[in-house]
């Protein structure tokens, strides 16, 4: 008896089921497992016995179903065939459903991307309009340890560029710490 008729899985995904007989047997029964060759989506063990002392002890079936899975949205068949005692000949399916979720994950990743180049352009843009107004007189402005001259700003400002930008790592207590905004008293 198959705990289960049918799972559904994701393509790189796992999932189990379980196995008893139904009635204690006269004798050794053994379960062979098949199908899914080529599929991507594989059982293991693919033999199973069951005896008078552990024929209602239910054995389980690990299914995995491999990333690029052939299968992708399509039905496998897993077949369990029983040899011996008074269970020979009896056979019980698993269908092992693959899904498409792999698409759904890899347009999300596109979609975060986007979003991720297009925020970082507006930062840029916002940083570029900041940094290109010179200072208003009398004030200093220091950003990560970096001094905002009145100087062009992408020949003085290279260094709070390059950090502001990601090209150097500056911690979030390193910015913090060496920033300020403070009128000069000169």
């Amino acid at each position: 008896m198959v705990s289960a008729d049918s799972l559904s899985i994701e393509a790189g995904g796992s999932d189990s089921y379980t196995m008893a007989l139904a009635t204690e047997p006269m004798g050794e029964v053994a379960v062979s497992i098949s199908g899914g060759e080529g599929s991507g989506v594989t059982a293991a063990p693919t033999h199973l016995t069951f005896s008078e002392g552990n024929w209602d002890r239910p054995q389980s079936v690990a299914i995995r179903v491999a990333e690029t899975s052939p299968a992708m949205g399509a039905p496998v068949t897993l077949s369990h065939t029983a040899s011996g005692a008074d269970y020979g000949g009896l056979t019980a399916d698993v269908v092992v459903n693959v899904s498409a979720d792999v698409v759904a994950k890899e347009a999300k990743k596109v979609w975060h991307l986007r979003l991720g180049r297009t925020v970082s352009h507006q930062m840029v843009d916002a940083l570029q309009d900041r940094l290109a107004a010179r200072p208003a007189a009398g004030l200093q402005v220091t950003v990560a340890g970096e001094a905002i001259t009145d100087a062009p700003p992408l020949v003085e400002n290279q260094g709070i560029l390059s950090k502001a930008l990601g090209f150097e790592t500056v911690s979030p207590e390193a910015l913090v710490e060496s920033s300020s905004f403070n009128p000069s008293s000169g």
